[in-house]
């Protein structure tokens, strides 16, 4: 039997469909009518929420009557956090509107607050974050129509992301990596925040005091993702963890450094579109660099790494004090984000910001 309608959704966000906490979701519902038919109602419901599911480690046995184990089945551990759940009817029949929607296209808008505080969109292997609208005409809902929420990180307002505090604790970092000090690693970001579309310079300082040869650094940008969830077992509850690391962008400068010798350089990255930094009760994401040194030996090439906390933003550090936001300065596009660790294709795929136009991160002395 054939549908008498189809629905579709429009937002009307920053890039479409791109809004922001404390703000408002706008936009509309498109109603394709093929044949005359009576509607007695239109509901249009807006749903934010992070959810966490895997298989645990642990296992249930399920026992016959006798007390025999007769299956043994995977525990799931699984939990939700729901942060906005809003239903607005926007089309009711009544007494003054009894007439049947004609056929072709009718449009019926929406418009619905997000609350003040709720994290990003993401999609993630063992969690996401989702915000969508589903429109239900009588008894019969649509599909759901998925839009993005990002939070205005704006690293202009948190002093310790910019470069007046290059060299504090969490902007400088020296290690001592090696037995005997025979290499000594020193690396250091100019500052701690930063917003996809930058650049990325990290200083790295090399002394080789042992007898083998140094070949690379490399510069890892990495993304650590938290997800919190629930496993329920009969008689209690529990609660598992899980993480995971991925690199996003690596950048690498081959060097020859011998015993003795002393290297300096700046290794530089653009960021890529990311989902911000954020810390939810059961999703998170934070991101660090990685610098790895690769040194020559007799058996096998060895590696030394050093880490380094950043924090990503949405909204870029401004040269100008008192101006209340980076987005009319700087020109920024939505684009989606690299590909995850997921094996099926996500659900939804999220925009982040792009800055195109910002200037260079600028060279800051260094601080021994």
């Amino acid at each position: 039997m054939e549908e008498n309608f189809s629905l579709t959704c429009e937002f009307a966000g920053r890039g479409s469909d791109v809004f922001s906490p404390g703000g408002t979701v706008e936009g509309c519902i498109e109603l394709q009518i093929f044949r005359h038919f009576e509607i007695q109602c239109i509901t249009v419901t807006l749903v934010g929420k992070a959810q966490t599911s895997w298989e645990s480690d642990f296992q249930q046995r399920i026992l016959n009557g006798d007390g025999i184990t007769k299956e043994v089945t995977p525990i799931v551990c699984y939990d939700e956090v729901t942060y906005v759940n809003i239903s607005d009817v926007v089309w009711a029949q009544n007494p003054e509107n009894r007439s049947m929607f004609g056929v072709g296209r009718h449009r019926l808008f929406f418009s619905f607050p997000l609350p003040n505080r709720c994290p990003p969109s993401f999609e993630g292997e063992f969690g996401s974050v989702r915000y969508s609208v589903t429109a239900k005409v009588d008894d019969k809902e649509s599909p759901r129509f998925y839009f993005t929420v990002l939070p205005r990180a704006d690293l202009s307002r948190w002093n310790p992301l910019g470069t007046n505090v290059t060299g504090s604790v969490g902007t400088k970092r020296t290690c001592f990596c090696l037995p005997f000090r025979s290499v000594i690693l020193r690396c250091r970001l100019s500052k701690f925040g930063y917003v996809p579309g930058e650049q990325l310079v990290t200083d790295v300082e090399l002394e080789n005091r042992s007898k083998k040869l140094i070949e690379s650094i490399k510069i890892i940008l990495v993304q650590t993702t938290h997800f919190l969830s629930i496993r329920d077992e009969k008689h209690s509850t529990t609660l598992e963890r899980k993480e995971r690391k991925r690199p996003i962008t690596i950048a690498e400068t081959k060097v020859n450094v011998d015993r003795g010798g002393f290297h300096q350089s700046a290794v530089s990255m653009v960021v890529p579109p990311l989902v911000p930094t954020f810390g939810e009760s059961i999703v998170g994401i934070d991101y660090h660099v990685k610098v790895v040194v690769t040194m020559e030996t007799t058996w096998r090439r060895r590696t030394y790494s050093s880490k380094l906390p950043v924090f990503i933003g949405t909204l870029p550090i401004v040269s100008s004090e008192g101006e209340e936001e980076a987005s009319p300065k700087y020109k920024v596009d939505y684009k989606r984000t690299i590909t995850s660790m997921n094996t099926l294709p996500p659900v939804f795929e999220p925009l982040y910001p792009y800055y195109t136009d910002l200037p260079s991160t600028p060279d800051v002395a260094w601080l021994l």
